[in-house]
């Protein structure tokens, strides 16, 4: 819900039980020297080269998860931020292709969900237009300094239960 804490401390989380875990992230959070070997990096902004800046990525990740591999996936690709017709800060409509990664490689899917929201002079800023909320999230990571974040791991979902869905929309 952060866009970018959440990130840093999922990486942390999952390199003390799994040395090949990596995370489908953001360029931006790439840019991290200290994280960046831990990171398939994607475009999440929906411009026309972002669809062909992520065929690769999203191939490594393919590949990551047939051959056994730990891949945590933030589904909706950007930050959670106030919407209207939903009366409140939630996550913008996930990515089909992360439903895609799913029934391709057979994964079981763990969910992870992070508790919290950001202040709301970044809700505000995003609702005039999501370049300034954009712009708003390395201020947004810096606020999480000495701060608890809350997450609960869920039970696993098998790869057959998710499969048997009809559209990776559903």
């Amino acid at each position: 819900p952060f866009g970018g804490i959440e990130g840093i401390v999922l990486i942390d989380l999952l390199k003390q039980k799994r040395k090949d875990a990596k995370v489908l992230a953001n360029f931006i959070l790439a840019r991290v020297p200290q994280i960046k070997e831990q990171i398939i990096s994607v475009d999440p902004f929906g411009s026309e080269s972002s669809s062909r800046n992520n065929i690769s990525p999203m191939k490594n990740s393919l590949k990551l998860l047939k051959t056994g591999g730990l891949l945590a996936i933030f589904p909706s690709g950007t930050v959670s931020h106030f919407q209207l017709q939903k009366k409140g800060v939630a996550d913008p409509e996930w990515n089909d292709d992360v439903a895609r990664l799913i029934r391709k490689s057979n994964a079981t899917v763990v969910p992870i969900f992070f508790e919290g929201r950001n202040k709301l002079f970044f809700q505000i800023l995003g609702m005039i237009h999501p370049i300034l909320r954009t712009l708003m999230l390395p201020r947004e990571l810096l606020s999480k300094r000495n701060k608890t974040i809350k997450l609960s791991i869920r039970k696993p979902i098998d790869a057959k239960q998710l499969i048997s869905l009809e559209t990776d929309k559903e």
